[in-house]
């Protein structure tokens, strides 16, 4: 799992044979933003923080694969929650859930919270 990889099968599939566009957007984010798709590993960032992490993710989502979000939990070594939404999409949970988001939002500042004292 890379950033690089995902960017690329996302364009490949809505854009046909538009995978040669990475280089190009590597490119523009090195020139313009002074990274690239291979300075970002999740993955390592997540197992080095020991900020508390609250996981949403959106079971209809077609750009992160609910397995990389599963993936980045179990690295996660410090406390955290998950919570998949059957009826949401990528960044959408607020939109179909919102009162159950807003409580579950509270809920985990509360608990880490308790747990810093």
């Amino acid at each position: 799992f890379s950033l690089k990889s995902i960017m690329g099968e996302l364009i490949n599939k809505y854009i046909k044979g538009a995978y040669f566009f990475v280089p190009y957007i590597e490119m523009f984010l090195r020139n313009n933003h002074n990274f690239t798709f291979s300075d970002v590993e999740p993955y390592k960032a997540i197992k080095e923080t020991n900020v508390p992490i609250l996981f949403f993710h959106g079971a209809k989502d077609i750009f992160v694969k609910e397995n990389n979000v599963e993936r980045l939990y179990e690295c996660c070594n410090s406390y955290k929650e998950k919570w998949v939404f059957a009826d949401s999409g990528h960044g959408n949970c607020i939109i179909h859930q919102y009162d159950n988001y807003e409580k579950i939002i509270i809920d985990f500042l509360n608990k880490i919270e308790t747990l810093s004292n």
